[in-house]
């Protein structure tokens, strides 16, 4: 018997909400596109560097897309189909390391194991990190630090803060797999 009952409706949920995000970077991809182009040519860019720059923008984002639509069905944890109340179950049994509820933790290994078997993205993450910095303390250097460094930096402090919850959760899982055996 299944712990989880309700397994084929957690994964229909988390299929359609990765699909709702792969139509999110698709969307985004579109109109980043379209505000790179109107600058590049009200800044006197020309046509090609006007066209050529944001159809390379919108087909990365577009791969991103695609790849989201076509592996959504493998990709998706039950935990993203699951409500607001089941996932803070689950998250708080992946931090205190176990569940007295046989659903959050059958919930919580599946968690934990798909989480670990992404493994490009949090390197990818730090390696952006690094790129940005590198990038904002060069304009530190040169004494152009204005407005759009300054939005720059606080991108660059939202974006760690994502990666320390990345590397968080990855080490949580390692311990939830860990202590399950």
């Amino acid at each position: 018997m299944d712990v989880i009952p309700d397994r084929d409706l957690l994964h229909a949920r988390a299929v359609r909400r990765v699909r709702g995000l792969g139509w999110m970077f698709a969307v985004i991809g579109v109109l980043a596109g379209a505000a790179m182009m109107a600058g590049v040519l009200a800044a006197g860019g020309g046509l090609w560097w006007g066209l050529l720059l944001p159809l390379i923008f919108v087909a990365i984002f577009g791969a991103l897309a695609w790849r989201m639509f076509r592996r959504a069905d493998r990709d998706a944890m039950l935990f993203q189909g699951a409500d607001r109340a089941t996932q803070r179950s689950v998250s708080l049994a992946l931090k205190a390391g176990g569940s007295d509820d046989p659903r959050i933790d059958a919930l919580a290994r599946d968690l934990a194991e798909r989480s670990l078997r992404r493994t490009v993205a949090p390197w990818a993450m730090t390696g952006s990190i690094a790129l940005v910095a590198v990038g904002l303390l060069l304009n530190l250097f040169d004494g152009k630090f204005g407005f759009n460094q300054g939005a720059g930096l606080i991108g660059l402090a939202a974006l760690v803060w994502v990666v320390v919850n990345v590397w968080q959760t990855r080490a949580r899982s390692r311990r939830y797999l860990a202590m399950a055996r």
